[in-house]
């Protein structure tokens, strides 16, 4: 039977003030320090404010263990799911015998050091290893309260491992240094013979992680760098119980060149070592012929492998940001566990009225599909390497791009689900792209710096098949781009550049800055917002305002203006709302009087990068460790907003819903009329027509209709938008 649903859309235009906040998001661990697993399910894992997380799982999630102090967890060592200890910040350990529901709390020494690694044969019998920047120390017990030291380095000691009571090694040195001690009466410890290195190829020579597979055959690895020239990580291998050590020179296509910080093997002849940095993120390495020869494997995330547990084939890393990731299959396949790393968000945007993403440092994408109430992390690693993300623009829901730093330049069709670079990376560090835009599928450009203070700009249309190269064609680096359409678009940078193109980039004119005092004369132009192709607004140092695209530019004064500001958005001529790194400022007035709305006590983030607003009126904060805010109030909607240019229909939401749910669409103008007929309708799976939203011509203008489904049964259906030369369908689902 045929169900004919019409509901009206009523719109309110008043304007609101949003003085309160609500916190959408916040990263879900602290950076982790240590993993330690007692079997595949059972595990733990520490880092910083006090983090102790459990797992019985595998990993697939973690519970908080309640600490009796907040320091920083540094290594975890258990017996049995009751036995174990927790080693912290200024020597502190902590122990205990019922799982984690009681602590007791010692300090092992007084050098002011961390607790990098503990190891314990039985409850009485254990050994831990105590180091500040420069003093570095092991220390014994027999009874489980009183503590010997073994020795004392002048030189900080990074980890230690135990095959045996009887047999260990520890590891460390600091900068230029390269010490290493084993034992082998568990009491004594002799410092060990170092192996050979390349004559002056090394800078530094840190060891950051050991194993010992067996009473002979031990692991370390450590510093290796491209920052300060060619300079492979440190892979060093014992077969005499850490006496002496010999380099496992690798070749050049398969070396790895980052800090390797953590190794461990399944046997004598397999084993895996993990490391990264910002630039490549978490780099793995995997070796089948007892370290000989390694082999760059490849998980996929942005973070720094820290720490690693092995038991089998499941591997678990984690490191900065909360990173955990697993692989089951030694690491062929990867799967992130942390469900919102910690961001620092570069660049946060509402690309439609339900589609947002925030990303930025360690190459983190966090996606919205429902306007902020759920979001989705991945990182967008392309080629092995994961770098910072300073732009992002979208096309459509499905095609978009990314402007990268070390000039990588990535492209998805899919939604950001996959990305593949269509400019390739480079490890030299001063190549940054800053800035992003796109018109259509093929014209685009990006800008940034070839080195410090020398400009940028690839321009391509054919959609980053081929790109034009143009270096130091402005007087400094460029920070963003804007284009409108194929010819008219607008670049900002360093040094206060602002530039103007109406042919699509072959040639720039520098545009006027009226009013601008000379208190920020010379000042960086961080940040553009352009409300149309001719009203926007710039913020740096100050806040300038274009109502000719950027050809000119006027200041506007912030009274009592503190700090820089991160970003603006524009609800209408005269609200326009600013942000800075602590604070938000609003206006009705075009600039002439502001209002701070930053109090709430939801703000919490040390400090925000970005603003953006939704389709709704809503303005979010993007902060520090993945810090979300969505104001409360709408602050405004805008009855002034241009006519949509295009039919547009967005997915509904909530989705799944019950029983109700709001569609919206756009119906641009018609050229043949000044109406279009519209029709929205609902089917469910076996194609039945089941309701009628809309049948009726209707002016250019955004829509939204709600559907409840309350006489109908839990399943999927779709909704179709059609009109004379347009065709959309979506899916959603109803679940009672």
């Amino acid at each position: 039977m045929k169900k004919i649903l019409l509901f009206l859309l009523i719109v309110s235009f008043s304007t609101i003030f949003a003085q309160n906040w609500e916190k959408k998001l916040t990263q879900t661990y602290q950076p982790i320090n240590d993993v330690f697993f007692l079997n595949e399910n059972i595990g733990w894992a520490g880092g910083s404010a006090g983090t102790l997380l459990k797992t019985s799982d595998a990993g697939n999630t973690w519970e908080p263990v309640t600490l009796p102090i907040d320091g920083t967890v540094y290594s975890i060592y258990f017996l049995n799911e009751q036995v174990g200890w927790v080693g912290l910040s200024s020597d502190i350990l902590l122990s205990t015998t019922d799982g984690g529901a009681n602590w007791s709390q010692q300090a092992i020494s007084s050098i002011g050091g961390n607790i990098y690694s503990i190891y314990f044969s039985d409850e009485q019998t254990g050994w831990a290893l105590t180091s500040s920047s420069s003093v570095g120390e092991v220390w014994h017990t027999t009874d489980g309260s009183t503590w010997t030291r073994g020795f004392q380095n002048s030189g900080d000691m990074e980890d230690m491992d135990f095959s045996s009571p009887n047999h260990g090694i520890c590891v460390g040195g600091g900068s230029g240094k390269l010490d290493i001690y084993y034992t082998l009466d568990g009491s004594s410890w002799t410092k060990a013979t170092n192996p050979t290195l390349p004559a002056g190829m090394y800078t530094r020579t840190d060891i950051r992680g050991v194993t010992m597979v067996n009473d002979n055959f031990a692991f370390a690895v450590g510093w290796g760098s491209v920052a300060v020239g060619y300079q492979p990580s440190i892979l060093i291998k014992s077969t005499d119980g850490g006496a002496t050590w010999e380099l496992m020179q690798q070749s050049t296509e398969n070396a790895a060149v980052v800090n390797m910080y953590c190794v461990d093997f399944k046997d004598e002849q397999n084993g895996v070592a993990f490391g990264g940095g910002a630039y490549e993120g978490t780099v793995g390495l995997r070796t089948n012929d007892g370290g000989t020869t390694w082999l760059q494997i490849d998980p996929p995330f942005g973070f720094t492998g820290n720490t690693m547990s092995l038991i089998g084939n499941q591997i678990i890393i984690a490191g900065s940001g909360g990173g955990i990731a697993k692989s089951s299959d030694f690491g062929d396949n990867w799967e992130l566990l942390t469900e919102v790393p910690g961001l620092t968000p570069y660049v946060f945007k509402f690309i439609d009225e339900n589609t947002a993403f925030a990303a930025g440092y360690n190459g983190l994408v966090l996606k919205t599909s429902d306007s902020g109430e759920n979001w989705t992390a991945s990182y967008s690693s392309v080629d092995m390497v994961c770098p910072t993300i300073n732009d992002i623009d979208f096309i459509n829901e499905n095609i978009g791009f990314l402007a990268k730093r070390n000039r990588q330049v990535c492209k998805t069709t899919d939604g950001g689900n996959t990305w593949v670079a269509i400019i390739p990376d480079t490890s030299a560090t001063s190549f940054y792209n800053n800035g992003i835009s796109f018109v259509n599928e093929n014209f685009g450009c990006v800008v940034g710096r070839a080195e410090s203070g020398i400009s940028l700009m690839y321009l391509t249309d054919d959609g980053g098949n081929t790109w034009e190269e143009k270096i130091a064609t402005f007087p400094d680096e460029l920070n963003r781009v804007k284009f409108f359409n194929v010819n008219k678009g607008i670049v900002i940078g360093d040094a206060s550049i602002s530039y103007t193109t109406e042919n699509g980039g072959e040639t720039w004119t520098a545009s006027t800055i009226i009013n601008l005092p000379s208190t920020y004369t010379g000042t960086d132009f961080e940040e553009i917002y352009f409300y149309n192709e001719n009203l926007g607004l710039l913020a740096s140092d100050c806040l300038l305002k274009t109502l000719d695209g950027g050809k000119t530019w006027e200041y506007v004064e912030i009274p009592n203006l503190s700090d820089n500001l991160v970003g603006c958005v524009m609800f209408n001529e005269n609200t326009w709302v600013v942000a800075g790194d602590d604070f938000v400022y609003k206006t009705e007035d075009s600039g002439t009087n502001w209002e701070d709305i930053t109090f709430s006590p939801e703000i919490d983030a040390t400090s925000l990068w970005q603003i953006s607003k939704d389709g709704e009126g809503h303005i979010w904060l993007a902060g520090s460790s993945s810090s979300m805010y969505k104001s409360v109030a709408v602050v405004s909607v805008d009855e002034n907003k241009p006519l949509p240019n295009e039919f547009y229909l967005s997915q509904n939401y909530p989705n799944p819903f019950n029983p109700s749910t709001t569609i919206k669409y756009s119906v641009p103008n018609n050229v043949k009329s000044e109406m279009s007929n519209v029709k929205l309708i609902v089917y469910d799976i076996l194609g039945n027509e089941v309701a009628t939203l809309v049948n009726e011509r209707q002016k250019s203008g955004n829509y939204e209709v709600k559907f409840n489904a309350e006489n109908l049964p839990s399943g999927v259906y779709f909704y179709k938008l059609q009109s004379e030369n347009f065709m959309k369908t979506k899916k959603m689902m109803l679940i009672k």
